[in-house]
């Protein structure tokens, strides 16, 4: 290999993107569009960064306080996951999830997502980590009867339930 103290294990692959669209009560359009980006693979001197954008990505997390003034969504959850990093001298960075209410009784889903058949490869001996997922496990039980994670382009109706909730992992 060319450079192996400059090389770096593979991150995310890319990042996953939801967007949410619907109709307020009054009929008023609205679209939230977001991006959760993984982590980056281990570096040959330290740890890869945690929840960060692919380095060629030029994207930052929106502020769930901001999202939830502006769009009828709620951020139930925005966390690190632990134990998902390829291990080895130096582990891959931790991604983070984010879990999405809708609060609002018309809308659809939309994701695009990739990563999701090959796990990032890990270098110099290190443990390849994790392939991403969107998993609807609690999201809409009149739809899903279990957890199911959903494809790598999903487009769907979303069903008002109250309690209603999303849950990704990068």
């Amino acid at each position: 290999m060319m450079l192996p103290d400059k090389v770096k294990a593979a991150g995310d692959g890319g990042n996953t993107g939801i967007s949410i669209g619907g109709y307020y009560a009054d009929r008023k359009p609205f679209i939230y569009v977001d991006f959760t980006c993984g982590a980056w693979g281990a570096r040959p001197w330290a740890d890869g960064l945690d929840g960060n954008s692919h380095m060629f990505a030029n994207m930052a997390s929106h502020s769930i306080e901001v999202t939830e003034a502006e769009h009828p969504i709620s951020l139930l959850a925005y966390e690190f996951v632990a134990d998902k990093a390829g291990a080895g001298k130096y582990r891959g960075g931790v991604p983070f999830r984010r879990d999405y209410r809708f609060n609002e009784t018309e809308g659809m889903l939309q994701v695009r997502s990739d990563r999701r058949d090959h796990r990032p490869f890990g270098l110099y001996g290190g443990s390849p980590g994790i392939t991403r997922k969107l998993d609807a496990a609690q999201a809409w039980p009149r739809i899903f009867k279990a957890a199911q994670n959903l494809g790598m382009k999903t487009c769907l109706e979303l069903v008002p339930v109250p309690g209603n909730a999303i849950a990704t992992s990068a």
